[in-house]
């Protein structure tokens, strides 16, 4: 239901069920709609695939572990700060030709 009707229409569904006899079971419950109505506005899904946006974590932790292991190799002496300036570029570059000339427009 959250990948293809969002969010918003997870939350109506949770709403709708009724309270578990269970009070640990009904607590759970309690958090998870909590969470939905605290982040209802960061998974509209559809309209995010709709885009061509990712709604997984996979490229995110795939380009984690790219970044990563090009800090670590032999020879590489990066500080925190070096690495914090220049994942942000590396980001902004892979998100295509459109984003990377559209901030340097901005940049100058």
């Amino acid at each position: 239901m959250l990948y293809e009707q969002g969010g918003g229409a997870l939350l109506t569904y949770l709403r709708g069920l009724p309270v578990p006899d269970d009070a640990e079971v009904a607590d759970e419950l309690r958090k998870l709609l909590n969470y939905f109505a605290d982040n209802e506005h960061r998974t509209d899904y559809p309209e995010y695939r709709r885009r061509g946006w990712d709604i997984g974590s996979g490229p995110t932790e795939s380009a984690c572990k790219v970044v990563g292991s090009r800090l670590k190799q032999s020879g590489m002496r990066w500080i925190e700060q070096g690495a914090a300036t220049v994942a942000p570029l590396r980001a902004l570059y892979q998100s295509g030709s459109a984003a990377w000339d559209a901030f340097w427009a901005l940049a100058a």
